[in-house]
This record gives structure tokens, sequence and C-alpha cells, in this order.
């Protein structure tokens, strides 16, 4: 397995550490980065841009500043792996190396500061503990975003085109679409029965923005108020029987989606949460509304 090789590269406790959650092995107590797996917070900032705060609460992080949403699992994980594969320089680095962006590590009321240059030098990427001079090297690739966007967990509904069994799609002025498949069957439009949908490459097009679909921004329900019913809503089905709901709103010039609570999606297909509001970009509403527009005169000339 590629990563069994790889962790046969890496020091025995950071391997383990990488498989199991944090706090589930303790790495040893020689240096700081024994100290990773334990960590409770952590913070990064760069001069002139606000600190990104990051909280662990039980398996997951969270953004502090974002009313406690979850940061991507995968970008702390890799993040705090490639800190812990920092090793010590035996010399000073002969040239000042700026350091602009201080990490800052917390367990309980432990708190570690750290240093580290925005670019990699000759020596690679080094940071510094505190005031210290001799430097560390961080052999790992070091993902850090300098934006709290980045760090949240943008994931809302990833399912594979051919897992989708049914797509509702509803207009707010009543137009509607039902995509449906039976099996292995290619889907079929509901409203023109016995035929098949006639586009195929603006079907997956359709299909495809509920394989991978993301916000671009996110905010809690409460912080915005819309004054007219839903511009589009949309129920999907799985062929395993799972469900979610949601209904997009046009806000200014901003699309937000709502997701109904109570969505059945496995956790694997399924990171978006109710009682939030997420911004979607303009084309992913419009590959939407497109297929309602396309099929709404083969619907009418059928009545």
């Amino acid at each position: 397995m590629v990563l069994a090789s790889a962790a046969g590269l890496m020091k025995p406790w950071l391997a383990l550490a990488l498989l199991l959650p944090f706090g589930a092995l303790a790495a040893p107590a020689s240096s700081w980065t024994a100290r990773l797996a334990e960590l409770d917070g952590l913070e990064v900032h760069r001069a002139g841009l606000p600190p990104v705060r990051l909280a662990r609460e039980n398996e997951r992080w969270v953004l502090v500043d974002k009313a406690g949403y979850p940061a991507d699992p995968t970008l702390v994980r890799t993040f705090l792996a490639a800190l812990a594969s920092a090793q010590p320089l035996e010399h000073v680095a002969a040239e000042a190396v700026p350091r602009d962006i201080r990490i800052t590590l917390r367990h309980g009321e432990a708190v570690e500061s750290l240093h580290l240059a925005s670019e990699a030098g000759q020596e690679g990427r080094l940071l510094y503990r505190g005031d210290e001079l001799r430097p560390w090297r961080v052999d790992g690739v070091l993902p850090l975003p300098l934006q709290e966007l980045h760090w949240l967990d943008r994931r809302l509904i990833t399912v594979p085109p051919a897992e989708i069994r049914e797509l509702q799609l509803h207009k707010a002025n009543g137009s509607q679409l039902v995509f449906f498949r039976h099996g292995d069957a290619p889907m079929r439009l509901e409203q023109l029965p016995g035929l098949q949908v006639p586009d195929a490459r603006a079907l997956d097009e359709l299909l495809a923005v509920f394989a991978d679909l993301r916000f671009s921004e996110v905010v809690p329900q409460d912080q915005l108020a819309f004054s007219k019913r839903p511009r589009l809503r949309f129920t999907l089905r799985t062929q395993a029987g799972a469900r979610v709901d949601g209904a997009v709103y046009r806000h200014r010039s901003f699309h937000w989606l709502t997701l109904s609570p109570g969505s059945s999606l496995p956790e694997a297909q399924w990171g978006g949460r109710a009682g939030w509001l997420y911004r979607l970009e303009s084309w992913q509403v419009s590959l939407l509304e497109r297929e309602l527009a396309a099929y709404s005169g083969q619907r009418q000339s059928r009545h």
C-alpha cells in the first residue's frame, strides 16, 4: 500500500499518529514536536491579516471565529504532520530569515510560539521557536493558508452521478423538473415519460454539480433574512435511499443555499449542516436553472 510505504519512511510514532485520532497515541517527549498530537488549539497569523484561530472539539477541528464551523480535516492533518517532520539544524542561518508568520500552538494553559518565513530559502522551509536563533527545517510539504476561508471544510454534497436515483428541481415561478432512473437505466425526465433525456452532456454537467458541491462562503443562518421565496429548490435521492433537500435564495448579487435538517446521506457524501447559509458561485446555480429553462418548452408542448 502507498500509505504503508510512506509510513515506513516516517518515525514510527508519527506514522501511527497519522493513522489514529488525536490523543490516541503519545509521541516521545524529547522535543516540542512530540506534543503536536495533544494540541487543543492553534493560531496562524501573518502581519497585516486577521489571525486564523482553530480549536479541537473532540476528534474534529473547528474555526473559532466562524462560530465553530468545521475545518478541513485533511488540511489540518497535513499541516500538523509537516510540523512534526521538523528537524533542528546544527547551525544558525548565515543570513537573516524573515519571521513574518507566527504559529501559536496551545495545549491547555501551555503555549508554544513558532515563527516561520513565508518563503522557503536555501535551507528549505525554516521555522524558529520563540526567540531562538537555531532554526528547524520542515521537510514535509507545509500547507499554510493565511485566510480563514481556506481552512474551512467546504464540502457540501459529494454524490457520484451514477448513485443519483432522482433529482427534483423547482423554481419560484412554479416550473419544475424531475429526473429519475430505475437501477442502471439512463436517467429520464418524468414530465416526458418514455423519452430519454436528449442532451446527455447537459445532464452530466447538471449531475456533476452534486458530485462535488462546495461553498465559497458560509455564515450562520440568523445573519441574513430573505424577504422572497427561494429562487430554486431541489430534492436529491440516491440509489441507496438517502435524501437531501435544499433551497437557494438570492440576496443582492449572491446566491445562498440552505439545507434542510435530517439528511440521510452517509458522512462520506455529506458535509453540509442545517442552520447555516452557504454561498454558491453563480455558475453552480446557473447549471441548475438552465435545465429548467431548456425543458420548459417541451413540458408546455406536452400539456
